[in-house]
């Protein structure tokens, strides 16, 4: 049983009654333990989009509900969409679908429609037409699960070559994307005394430039060969940790994936910092919706892409921050970012909190070399390859929404709002009036799926305190 994004098993739960582990020693305990949960989407699941358990022997189960809920994987010559719970969140984050609205959850439900049906057989779970293997690039950047696995004994048991798997050198591919390099809010004194004195003239012909040129010649470069440069001398070493911190900081943004969603930033000031939650709730009280993806078409000049676009989206929030500040009485006139942001000395990237003189190139050249972040650009890189799938088809079929137009950023509005869902009835144009009519048809065909989301996740059943099925 397999994840229809990075295409990796799921392992089981220990309650499961016929379990069939990984090899000895291939997986940690803590791995053993993330691959077992995840989230399931699909027409005929209670609750369309749901957290769930493996069980194995083609089985998953709804998790912390108090009703038991077993649903077979493999069916009828295909399968529902699950994935690992990472995999579900970049998914539903590059399809702009992150709110638990209505609508939200029916668009992610018409996914295995839309992009599906999944395969069956060794390929179960598998999406057709996403080029899964070459997200990456070609020739060594391939990155090949789908040949490890086989035809098994009976329909969602099929076997996973793990030995081969561990021989090709992908143990990395496992690897929980959501352990990111520790950030420094300030360049720290060894970082620039490990450089020792400048010279104080140069006659090179890059170093001699003028910083105006520079700062719009360097963009051009892609991100090795910037830190290479930066590496060549002393002049643009200091350069580059002082003058040129706010470039390195558009390359970080600029990847997208280098830096937590909200939904991950929100839980590390929770486990880290839990004096600053309150804060933080106060600031962003809608985790994803700052961050949804750009436009595809491509910028005109490196100065023109998506950092630009994060700084744009995030001035909201950092006006809000400090803001904050002032009222927790921090408003002494410094216009210094971590005097302003409560937030700003946190170890963690961000792109509205986080300083934009940190040590930010410091951050770039960790985000390239760690196994967590590694597996992080392959996954954010599956799901971009699915939501682009899923918006082309959906935009030449019969689910294609007539009335949607482009906002700000080039992305059509995606996933409803809170007011939506308490206007009309499902299937009527009231409710849905930028959606096709087979759209408004399929939403009332899983209404009830919709409504038993309520009783598998124990809301509104009276008892706070009732059991609940945990595995």
């Amino acid at each position: 049983m397999s994840c229809s994004l990075c295409r990796l098993p799921f392992t089981p739960s220990a309650r499961s009654v016929r379990p069939r582990w990984p090899p000895e020693g291939m997986l940690s305990e803590k791995q053993l333990q993330y691959m077992k949960h995840a989230v399931g989407m699909g027409q005929y699941l209670v609750g369309l989009v749901v957290n769930l358990v493996h069980l194995d022997d083609n089985m998953f189960t709804i998790n912390n509900s108090p009703v038991l809920v077993t649903i077979i994987w493999e069916t009828g010559g295909k399968t529902f969409v699950a994935l690992h719970t990472h995999c579900a969140m970049f998914l539903r984050h590059n399809l702009g679908l992150t709110s638990n609205t209505q609508e939200a959850l029916i668009e992610c439900s018409l996914l295995d429609i839309i992009v599906g049906p999944t395969q069956s057989g060794a390929h179960a779970g598998r999406l057709n037409n996403v080029d899964y293997e070459g997200v990456l690039g070609q020739g060594s950047q391939r990155v090949d699960i789908e040949s490890l696995w086989s035809i098994g004994p009976t329909a969602g048991n099929q076997d996973f070559a793990w030995h081969e798997w561990k021989r090709r050198g992908l143990e990395w591919t496992a690897v929980r994307p959501d352990v990111f390099p520790r950030f420094s809010p300030t360049v720290l004194p060894a970082r620039l005394s490990n450089l020792g004195e400048r010279p104080a003239t140069t006659a090179d012909r890059i170093t001699t430039l003028p910083l105006d040129v520079l700062h719009i010649l360097l963009p051009y470069l892609s991100d090795e060969a910037y830190v290479k440069l930066m590496a060549t001398c002393r002049t643009l070493r200091y350069h580059a940790l002082t003058t040129f911190q706010p470039l390195a900081r558009a390359r970080v943004l600029r990847l997208r994936w280098a830096v937590p969603l909200e939904s991950e930033y929100a839980s590390y000031v929770r486990t880290k910092h839990p004096a600053l939650a309150d804060l933080y709730r106060q600031l962003t009280s809608a985790p994803e919706t700052a961050t949804h993806p750009p436009s595809r078409s491509a910028p005109s000049s490196p100065t023109d892409s998506d950092g630009a676009g994060l700084d744009a989206r995030f001035n909201s929030l950092s006006l809000r921050a400090a803001a904050a500040a002032q009222s927790h009485g921090n408003g002494n006139g410094n216009t210094d970012t971590r005097h302003r942001d409560p937030l700003a000395h946190l170890e963690m990237a961000h792109a509205a909190h986080s300083p934009v003189d940190a040590d930010w190139l410091h951050y770039l050249s960790q985000v390239h070399r760690t196994s967590s972040m590694r597996a992080r650009r392959w996954v954010w890189a599956l799901a971009g390859e699915v939501a682009r799938v899923y918006w082309k088809k959906k935009s030449e079929g019969p689910y294609a929404d007539p009335e949607q137009t482009p906002d700000s950023d080039g992305v059509k509005g995606r996933g409803g709002d809170e007011k939506d869902e308490k206007e009309g009835t499902v299937g009527g144009k009231g409710k849905w009036p930028g959606k096709s009519e087979a759209w408004r048809v399929y939403a009332q065909s899983v209404e009830q799926q919709y409504e038993m989301r309520r009783v598998v996740q124990g809301g509104n059943m009276g008892n706070a305190s009732q059991t609940r099925f945990t595995w």
